[in-house]
């Protein structure tokens, strides 16, 4: 019978990260659950036990049990419906010209934001305001693009 002899695999950037991230259980935690939330977006039209907008007044304040899950709000509406159906709400990604911990130089946003359904991506310009990474904390620099985000999801 022959030997088999196996070959050492390249040890590459993108396998040294996989390695570390495995061998962190809160990391490996964390992944679980975005993973949990992206598969929970996908198949949220076949998970949503009901309509996450329909109203139904018998159902008022309902309390949670096997007819619904997380019980019914003030309208009757089932409340885990309209959770599944929250995880797929457009994402608003806004990065900084000055920020030298994510540059906007190496296009990392730009690129994978498209990858995102319903994602959008905003750089916003170098200003005496920003102050590089730390600018985000400074909600009036960002505040135009979240009203902007709220007014074209706001039911009309």
């Amino acid at each position: 019978m022959a030997a088999i002899v196996f070959q050492p695999l390249e040890i590459t950037p993108r396998r040294r990260a996989w390695r570390r991230l495995m061998r962190r259980s809160g990391a490996m935690l964390g992944l679980g659950v975005v993973l949990f939330f992206v598969v929970v977006a996908l198949l949220a039209p076949w998970l949503a036990p009901y309509d996450p907008v329909a109203t139904s007044w018998s159902a008022v304040r309902h309390t949670p049990g096997s007819e619904y899950l997380f019980g019914a709000d003030e309208l009757g509406r089932d409340v885990l419906s309209r959770v599944i159906w929250g995880t797929r709400a457009p994402l608003l990604a806004i990065n900084f010209a000055d920020d030298l911990i994510n540059p906007p130089e190496l296009g990392i946003l730009e690129r994978e934001i498209k990858r995102v359904p319903k994602g959008r991506a905003v750089v916003l310009p170098l200003s005496d305001k920003t102050g590089g990474h730390g600018s985000h904390t400074i909600a009036k620099l960002w505040k135009d693009e979240l009203v902007r985000l709220l007014n074209e999801t706001a039911r009309k």
